[in-house]
């Protein structure tokens, strides 16, 4: 799961950016939060089960909240009109994102790491 999670945020923000480049729309009500993602929906019941006890789980929860909350600030600045506010919220989404897939391999790794010595 989590190297598909990792898969869907790349996917996510591509999509951010061809809207912006405007060869799609999106609408920024229309978007899933933090936790109606494939992923959001992971973390907050089996990942919580799996992983909430190790310390890199709770360090994703606000670049991943924080990566949706820019992602529909970016469209919502490019729907009205403002495509130097979108530009410069995609680059703050690119790197939120930066940091959600970091997390996710910290938690992967952490959670093989004590798989291992069990």
């Amino acid at each position: 799961m989590l190297e598909i999670a990792k898969n869907d945020h790349r996917v996510f923000v591509g999509k951010i950016a061809t809207c912006l480049r405007g060869e799609h729309t999106m609408d920024e009500n229309q978007m899933p939060n933090h936790h109606i993602c494939r992923f959001g929906k992971w973390y907050d019941k089996e990942g919580q089960k799996i992983c909430g006890h190790l310390s890199s789980y709770s360090a994703v929860e606000e670049p991943h909240k924080e990566m949706h909350r820019l992602s529909k600030e970016a469209i919502a600045a490019y729907r009205v009109g403002n495509p130097e506010k979108a530009e410069q919220m995609l680059k703050a989404v690119e790197a939120a994102s930066i940091k959600v897939v970091g997390s996710i391999d910290r938690i992967k790794n952490e959670c093989m790491k004590k798989m291992s010595n069990a």
